[in-house]
């Protein structure tokens, strides 16, 4: 399978607890390698809730449904401060997902502290938890929001359903693709999204993919697009891999204007197999190439509209939507 980099977790400085259960993977793959397995298939095992680094501990950002998180009485905007009894105040965040994680079906005990200082007690049996690749929404006006926060096997197809039900022209005016924290993930469904985004009739080269040895490879649009309303993407220095080659495709296209601020600058192909060990085996294969433009996936996405530093997720949300305003307006 050819891919950009491992969901192994981690959404830009969040963490979303996940864990291994190691009677039922290869022998010699640790807790992280079968994270990065299960993630290319979109599903990993854990209780389901988003973490970020809290003074006192960690802090609840989001909890996903269906989780054994949902089922709890945990909630977003408490901070955990203790793992079955261990204070983890000062505790470096990835430290914290090693307490937390373990086998499918066992019971971890978390101390809670909620946002008006009540103290209370949540045990947890672990579970599998499916990723959050996609979410769609329309909001008032007519704008659409895609997120796409992870890119595995499943995502293309939730792209399409979004792009075709969700954010429909019967619905939607034009929309906003919020790639923020997604790292990249499978280069066969990023393909597929950038090919359901920009127009292929008439044909068009998105990138031409460049490996060691052999014939440059060029990726095309061939066929209409599923979706043709104004859309704007909003990117970051936690946009990386397969998420950065879609970017940069949708604005060299001229599809779409990029939002926010430059992007990690860490798109290339890779090949991933097993180890004789079983554990997987990353290498590179190749770099990608935009004719357009001379960039490479090396190069950082350079938002056509930067955000300010000091903004906040919602301050640049509010930028995206004002620029595609300006642009519907035309």
């Amino acid at each position: 399978m050819r891919v950009f980099q491992c969901w192994a977790g981690v959404i830009g400085a969040a963490i979303l607890i996940a864990c291994a259960a190691f009677a039922a993977e290869p022998a010699g793959q640790t807790v992280e390698q079968i994270q990065a397995d299960r993630a290319f298939k979109g599903r990993l095992v854990g209780i389901g809730a988003k973490l970020a680094t809290h003074a006192d501990g960690a802090r609840i950002d989001a909890i996903l449904p269906g989780t054994p998180a949902e089922k709890s009485d945990l909630r977003a905007g408490q901070v955990i401060t203790a793992v079955d009894g261990r204070p983890i105040k000062g505790m470096p965040l990835q430290d914290v997902v090693s307490l937390i994680t373990g086998e499918e079906g066992t019971k971890v005990t978390l101390q809670i502290v909620g946002p008006d200082g009540a103290k209370s007690t949540a045990t947890l049996t672990r579970g599998v938890v499916r990723l959050p690749g996609v979410s769609a929404q329309v909001i008032e006006g007519g704008i659409g929001r895609l997120t796409i926060a992870a890119i595995n096997m499943e995502t293309a197809e939730a792209v399409k359903q979004a792009l075709t039900e969700t954010l429909a022209p019967s619905i939607a005016r034009g929309f906003i693709i919020d790639l923020r924290g997604n790292n990249g993930g499978v280069y066969t469904e990023v393909t597929k999204i950038a090919q359901m985004l920009i127009d292929g009739d008439p044909p068009k080269s998105l990138w031409i993919v460049r490996q060691n040895g052999k014939s440059p490879e060029f990726a095309k649009a061939t066929s209409p697009a599923l979706n043709k309303l104004p859309c704007v993407v909003i990117v970051d220095g936690t946009t990386s891999g397969g998420a950065e080659l879609l970017a940069e495709a949708l604005q060299e296209q001229s599809r779409a204007a990029v939002v926010g601020s430059k992007t990690a600058g860490a798109a290339e192909l890779k090949s991933r197999s097993a180890n004789s060990d079983g554990g997987p085996k990353t290498a590179v294969l190749g770099d990608f190439y935009f004719p357009q433009t001379g960039r490479t996936g090396k190069d950082p996405v350079i938002p056509d509209v930067a955000a300010p530093a000091s903004a906040t997720s919602e301050q640049v949300m509010q930028l995206a939507t004002k620029t595609l305003l300006k642009i519907l307006s035309r």
